[in-house]
């Protein structure tokens, strides 16, 4: 097992090398102190170059060796009887001193309400019983782990809690030593810490901290790789998608539709007005890629001007009101390029959906593509709410209100802006209709 995790130490793969770090600082064999310094000088990666320093040193402290203690305490001298004692007297006596010396024998367990007040003695054999032994050992692995992962803070509760179930820990190297790893203190320094709640939560909401910005930093530094340039070409092929997709859409509906009327209109089970049939194939004719590009470019227009307005209300509300920490290049980035993966999967289930529509005359079918295309959509809108939610590292909830919330102030802008702007047309209009029209002026009163 041994060499297999050193093997792992080689693997390509930096999750299995930090997961054979961690293991063989658990597994506290000396023969993987060579492993690890050479992982410690020339891994790439700095975290497990990191690991592979406290594993190291969890296992030259856990090979030190410390002095056997006596397994029970010496017994105390028996006081002489006082002098004239009656019999009544010393009988109660006596059964005073059993009382005590039944209640010394039996050391009470250490629990975790009396770290601030009781402390174990060093030297000293409680008897622990054997589950709470086995939780102990438990709670002092984690902690381990979690020192190992960076989060000291869950490290020093399963502390606390190993030492409160078993208080002969208070002797044990291995749990010493990743006291020490831990609170970066030696000896009773760091058992102080661990006993002391005032101290302890002080400490744990240090950690806790250190432990967040830590993971801010690891985050903006993945952030701030996405750059203006990434953004352009994104938003080149986002702007082409927006564009041609439209355009390509109108002319399979237009040939498909031609094609249908044609089927149809030398059918003799369908019979067609020669004038509407030539008005049809007129009005499709005169459709073209020259006179759908236009379109396509109000289109890319309205969708590159509305996504651009959107994505920056929705970097506002994450920054600023949900506290979450990321760029707006990154956001932009990671968004087009989730866009420009799927949109072209979108419009060729909708050609698709239209060419069988014409071919199959309204058949059902197109249903199964109509239900295709809902059940993609929301899977898109699904995984925009994750990607903002991974690009402010604050989750899908937030990302989810963030964008919902810029959805309904673009549409409340838009909404607003249709009604002035009918509003003013519709102001101006009845005023040239008076103005052609006088007999329709109200009567004055």
């Amino acid at each position: 097992m041994l060499d297999q995790l050193i093997r792992q130490l080689d693997d390509a793969d930096p999750a299995r090398r930090k997961q054979a770090v961690i293991a063989l600082g658990k597994s506290r064999d000396a023969s993987a102190l060579k492993p690890l310094a050479n992982v410690y000088r020339s891994d790439p990666e700095p975290e497990i170059r990191e690991l592979a320093r406290k594993a190291g040193v969890y296992i030259k402290q856990h090979a030190e060796v410390i002095p056997d203690v006596p397994a029970t305490t010496p017994p105390m001298p028996k006081p002489a009887a006082p002098v004239g004692e009656s019999y009544t007297q010393r009988k109660m006596r006596e059964m005073e001193e059993a009382k005590r010396a039944a209640e010394l024998a039996q050391e009470p367990r250490f629990e975790t309400q009396e770290a601030d007040t009781r402390r174990p003695i060093r030297g000293r054999e409680y008897q622990v019983p054997k589950e709470a032994r086995e939780r102990a050992a438990k709670a002092v692995d984690a902690a381990l782990s979690y020192n190992l992962a960076g989060d000291d803070a869950k490290a020093m509760k399963n502390l606390t809690e190993a030492i409160s179930l078993n208080p002969n820990l208070i002797n044990d190297a291995y749990f010493n030593s990743i006291t020490a790893g831990v609170t970066g203190l030696d000896g009773d320094a760091a058992m102080d810490m661990i006993l002391d709640r005032g101290k302890r939560k002080e400490f744990e909401v240090t950690a806790k901290n250190v432990t967040k910005q830590a993971k801010i930093d690891k985050h903006m530094e993945v952030a701030t790789k996405s750059s203006w340039t990434d953004v352009m070409w994104e938003g080149v092929i986002y702007t082409l998608i927006v564009i041609i997709g439209p355009v390509l859409a109108g002319l399979v509906a237009t040939q498909t539709a031609m094609n249908y009327f044609n089927a149809i209109a030398g059918s003799a089970q369908v019979t067609i007005e020669p004038s509407i049939a030539t008005e049809l194939q007129s009005s499709l004719m005169a459709i073209t890629a020259a006179t759908l590009i236009p379109v396509g470019i109000i289109s890319g227009i309205i969708g590159v001007g509305g996504l651009l307005l959107e994505l920056v209300l929705v970097h506002f509300l994450a920054v600023s009101v949900f506290r979450g920490h990321g760029t707006i290049q990154h956001l932009l980035s990671t968004l087009l390029g989730f866009y420009n993966r799927w949109l072209p999967v979108m419009f060729l289930i909708q050609y698709l959906m239209t060419a069988i529509f014409f071919v199959s005359a309204g058949s059902p079918i197109t249903y199964c593509f109509t239900i295709i295309l809902v059940i993609l959509t929301l899977y898109v809108l699904g995984k925009t709410s994750g990607k903002i939610g991974e690009a402010y590292d604050f989750g899908g909830m937030k990302g989810c209100l963030a964008y919902n919330l810029s959805n309904v102030v673009v549409l409340g802008a838009i909404t607003a802006v249709m009604y002035l702007l009918f509003n003013a047309l519709g102001s101006a209009m009845v005023q040239s209709l008076f103005q052609l029209n006088p007999e329709m002026l109200p009567p004055l009163q």
